[in-house]
């Protein structure tokens, strides 16, 4: 905002939450320009890594926790999301 001291805008926003619906206890969609991913732990051990060949992954064998998973477009570039693994 015009008064705060911070730097997250609107546009932060719109490319923060592409890994939905969050949470979930089943599988995750991905954003379409996904080719690969990482799956990280809390404690950021890799519990996962794989070429993307749909936009839709099953997380159903993960152990409830949050998760950091990084997605890598055609182009190699990495964003970093956040999801919640649930049991249900």
């Amino acid at each position: 905002c015009g008064s705060c001291d911070n730097d997250f805008n609107l546009e932060d926003l719109k490319t923060s939450n592409l890994v939905y619906p969050n949470p979930s206890s089943h599988f995750i969609t991905l954003p379409n320009t996904t080719v690969s991913l990482e799956i990280y732990s809390i404690t950021g051990q890799r519990v996962a890594d794989m070429l993307n060949t749909n936009n839709t992954i099953a997380i159903a064998h993960l152990p409830m926790g949050i998760y950091t998973i990084k997605l890598i477009d055609g182009n190699g570039n990495a964003t970093f999301n956040k999801f919640v693994k649930e049991n249900k």
